[in-house]
């Protein structure tokens, strides 16, 4: 975990995927069940947490800092999850997160050899959040600092719901109106440079160059 520091959650909890993060970023969670992850030989590895315990944690910490939780759920295989968290690191994407939310990294969806790394209860806390029994990985939702949903990457019409959980096309579109609706502290300047880096991120600039 080069990088990290923990700061505002004061504890270091067990990492069930590793990604990295921006230097000097350390607003982020993450956990697993109060299972105990074992290594091939069998012998126990750092116990793990349950996701309510890991979101509560995380919620003392964003009523501390006045920002909300936003909560990715992944799994071990998941290539597109990793994929998905790095392009969350980017300019100008990462400073509006940053600013405004605790970034929750959960694990969920394991495939059945994998599932000593999934926190107990983020399947259930996923099912109630969407409604459906499996909406697809990676998935976000944002929360507020009591644990109420506020929105998340599903993207709704009348007929049907699907997950957009990306930065590009329509998946950008629902990224963009959830942090527009739950951010505190975004600003129109924000939004507008989101809008030109997620319309063409290879040539944008920002508005200070």
């Amino acid at each position: 975990m080069t990088g990290r520091r923990a700061l505002d959650l004061g504890v270091v909890i067990a990492v069930t995927v590793t990604m990295g993060l921006p230097a000097g970023s350390c607003q982020v969670a993450t956990g697993g069940s109060r299972q105990e992850a074992k290594s091939r030989s069998g012998r126990n590895l750092v116990p793990v947490e349950s996701a309510k315990d890991v979101l509560q944690r995380a919620a003392k910490s964003a009523k501390e800092s006045d920002k909300r939780l936003f909560v990715l759920v992944g799994a071990s295989y998941c290539a597109p999850c990793k994929e998905f968290w790095r392009d969350l690191q980017q300019k100008p994407i990462w400073p509006i997160i940053d600013r405004n939310y605790i970034v929750v990294h959960l694990t969920g969806f394991e495939l059945q050899d994998a599932k000593h790394l999934e926190n107990e209860g983020t399947v259930e806390f996923v099912r109630k959040w969407t409604g459906v029994s499996y909406p697809g990985i990676p998935y976000y939702a944002v929360l507020d600092t009591d644990l109420n949903w506020l929105d998340d990457s599903m993207y709704r019409t009348k007929r049907s719901q699907w997950n957009a959980s990306g930065l590009t096309s329509q998946q950008g579109d629902r990224m963009r109106a959830v942090l527009e609706k739950t951010a505190p502290r975004i600003t129109k300047a924000d939004l507008a440079d989101l809008e030109r880096w997620m319309r063409n991120p290879y040539t944008y600039k920002s508005d200070g160059g």
